[in-house]
């Protein structure tokens, strides 16, 4: 499910469309380098004005479907909202090929993180920088020497990062060259300091989450089969696997986030399996967690038949956040029973502290569109910031032929400023406020998509029961205040075809 994408910056091509606080930008490929895709791996805020981004460009050996990737180049900018970029840095080192890399914001620092060869051996590079990129800090240690068996390996992968006791943790469920949990730790000046590379860390292990236990002395990884305890110098204490016999969070998948909540208990979000009335879906959970990080107390979970396809969190912070006013969520699924994933939808959640529903919007795509959501952060003042790559797919091959990376700023109520760029490009094509809805049921749509699509409202049953495409400034409202509490369906046509249903919930 991993998509390998990247993207140049010498010459860049930057849309952007920019009101108010929220913003979207269209990071495209220069065109300079031959057979290349191009995308976003990270993003920061700076100030209102700024942001920080990490750019990869993934070179292919021909631009002929599922190529070979031969080689990468990796910038980091600072660049205003609009796009214009004031400064950027092409990551490389003389005595390194670097292959892979991550980026993630440390208080007033940014710390990237990857892989680098040479012709004998793989190594671990990390920099730090301040919020000018001026570099502060560089250290490459040595990881693995390089065989015939690993020779094309791309580097470490799926980092997850998270903050424990305020020190920012990086751990990876590494392939080749090695088959353990790797974990990394930094100090208070987001400098390397701690690495378990040449430490036992038991058998190898499917990454799902980690966090720190309550008592805040040991850190545990979740994978597939159990969990692994190190203590905060990284050394490896025990493992334990998951009893057959009773529910565990084997199932939870990927990118998944444990926050420390009450008493020796843990809030958690991700992708897992759901089994009712028999049948098995994947859903989208929020949930707490006792200290072995085994869901006993579901607060949501989706209606939202999820496909195959679906990527769940943003993959390197996982998607749950703890905001001034409540918790933030981020999710991305494609619908349940696609094909292949040429189509998604991603959400963004609030609740209060309490865990009771604020609001929720849901971002649909145009068909053959999809977004992959890499990195996200919530910002003081409570808005979304996420990055990532958006693919569009040929129809007749089902592969993707343009591959772009994407700057997403929301506003505090999870609204966008827009939902296009400054040209009418195939991209998401609506928001919608979903659950719950109290007076006000309101879509926006694309800035320059000028269509008068119809929006109806169903209940239950199947009885239209209000109906309208009056669009003002790509916004469409429809009064529900009189509206019996309860689930209700909407659709969206467009030349008398279906475009799409979901349902809302109203209070």
């Amino acid at each position: 499910m991993r998509t390998i994408i990247c993207f140049v910056l010498s010459v860049l091509c930057l849309e952007v469309f920019a009101q108010n606080r929220g913003f979207y930008l269209k990071v495209k490929n220069d065109g300079l380098t031959p057979n290349a895709t191009t995308g976003v791996e990270f993003a920061t805020e700076v100030n209102e004005n700024e942001i920080i981004y990490l750019q990869n460009y993934y070179i292919y050996e021909n631009d002929q479907p599922f190529a070979k990737t031969i080689g990468n180049k990796t910038y980091l900018v600072r660049s205003n909202k609009d796009g214009n970029i004031n400064k950027e840095i092409f990551l490389q080192k003389d005595s390194l090929e670097f292959l892979l890399f991550y980026g993630v914001r440390d208080r007033d620092k940014v710390i990237l993180f990857g892989t680098g060869a040479t012709k004998d051996s793989f190594y671990i590079v990390t920099r730090t920088y301040d919020l000018e990129l001026d570099l502060l800090d560089e250290k490459i240690i040595n990881l693995s020497p390089i065989n015939e068996d690993i020779k094309d390996w791309g580097g470490l992968d799926f980092p997850l990062f998270n903050w424990l006791n305020d020190k920012i943790y990086i751990c990876f469920s590494s392939s080749n060259p090695l088959t353990k949990c790797l974990l990394f730790q930094f100090d208070e000046n987001s400098q390397l300091i701690k690495h378990n590379i040449d430490k036992n860390a038991g058998d190898g292990i499917e990454v799902k989450a980690f966090t720190i236990t309550n008592d805040n002395n040991q850190i545990v990884v979740l994978g597939t089969f159990g969990r692994k305890y190190f203590n905060l110098d990284l050394k490896f204490l025990r493992e334990e696997f998951f009893n057959p016999f009773e529910e565990s969070d084997s199932s939870f998948y990927h990118f998944g986030k444990y926050l420390p909540f009450g008493n020796e208990s843990y809030l958690a979000f991700g992708s897992k399996d759901i089994i009712e009335n028999g049948e098995h879906r994947v859903s989208r959970v929020l949930g707490v967690a006792n200290k072995r990080l085994r869901l006993y107390d579901y607060k949501y979970v989706s209606e939202f038949a999820e496909g195959d396809f679906s990527d769940g969190p943003p993959r390197y912070t996982s998607g749950l956040f703890k905001g001034t006013d409540g918790y933030y969520t981020c999710y991305e699924a494609v619908p349940q029973d696609s094909d292949l994933p040429t189509a998604n939808t991603f959400f963004i959640s609030k609740y209060d502290f309490d865990l009771n529903p604020i609001w929720e919007r849901r971002f649909i795509m145009e068909s053959g569109v999809r977004f992959f959501n890499y990195y996200a952060e919530l910002t003081s003042d409570n808005s979304f910031l996420i990055s990532g790559v958006h693919r569009i797919f040929d129809p007749i091959l089902n592969y993707p032929h343009h591959i772009e990376g994407h700057v997403i700023g929301l506003k505090p109520d999870g609204t966008p400023s827009t939902l296009s760029s400054s040209n009418s490009e195939i991209e998401a094509i609506f928001s919608v406020q979903e659950n719950p809805v109290i007076n006000t049921f309101t879509l926006i749509k694309s800035l320059n998509n000028n269509n008068p699509y119809m929006v109806n409202i169903l209940d239950v049953s199947g009885k239209n029961i209000a109906s309208s495409q009056d669009w003002n400034d790509s916004i469409l409202s429809i009064n529900v205040s009189k509206f019996t509490s309860g689930t209700y369906i909407y659709t969206i046509s467009g030349n008398k075809k279906l475009i799409y249903s979901g349902k809302f919930i109203k209070i």
